[in-house]
């Protein structure tokens, strides 16, 4: 197993994409989570099926993979931010923020700062689904909390550079972007999902 994590770490910054993605996918098949920090950059690949096996993967290590997902809310690049408040919403991992801070939201400033950054990261869908367990009153002043100016005062609404030449390149593979991508957020193209036959060649 040690071997296999070398080698598909090494294949991580291949050249051709598909060879990215599938490192990625072995990489998390081997539940290991201290691979997870050399996953975590590719959720900013220029190639949308490599960030999806990035995010497949770092969902496969689970929530013990935490540490290194949590430092991609910081990334310059909007997706990656994206991918991981969606990775720590199906790890289970916002779900029990949310109920942590919910219950004593004066009590952690980190808690609340974490899910600051997720806010700001999706947008509202995630932490009002992550919300739907927690009482009303809770759940009235944990947005209180969360939309205050100073939470939100280094949300954007422009993409990173990468982020931008990306949708450049989709665009002329039909915007392939991931389901759902912009919840909440100012960006939501008109998009299709790839299907089988699709001619997706690298460097298109």
């Amino acid at each position: 197993a040690d071997l296999v994590a070398k080698v598909a770490g090494d294949l991580l910054h291949d050249n051709v994409w598909f060879v990215r993605a599938q490192a990625a996918r072995t990489l998390g098949e081997l539940k290991k989570p201290e691979l997870a920090s050399a996953i975590v950059p590719l959720l900013s690949d220029a190639q949308w099926w490599v960030r999806q096996a990035a995010k497949d993967a770092l969902q496969a290590l689970g929530s013990s993979a935490a540490p290194s997902i949590i430092q991609a809310l910081d990334s310059p690049d909007r997706f990656a931010r994206n991918s991981a408040a969606e990775v720590l919403q199906n790890t289970g991992i916002l779900h029990s923020l949310v109920i942590r801070v919910a219950r004593a939201p004066q009590a952690d400033a980190a808690d609340l700062k974490l899910l600051q950054k997720i806010y700001i990261a999706s947008g509202e869908t995630l932490v009002a689904a992550a919300l739907r367990d927690v009482p009303e009153t809770q759940q009235q002043e944990l947005w209180r909390l969360l939309r205050k100016p100073e939470s939100l005062q280094h949300r954007d609404t422009t993409r990173s550079d990468t982020a931008r030449s990306d949708t450049s390149h989709l665009l002329n593979a039909q915007a392939i972007f991931p389901p759902g991508f912009g919840a909440g957020g100012p960006f939501r193209p008109e998009v299709r999902r790839p299907k089988i036959g699709d001619d997706f060649r690298p460097g298109m």
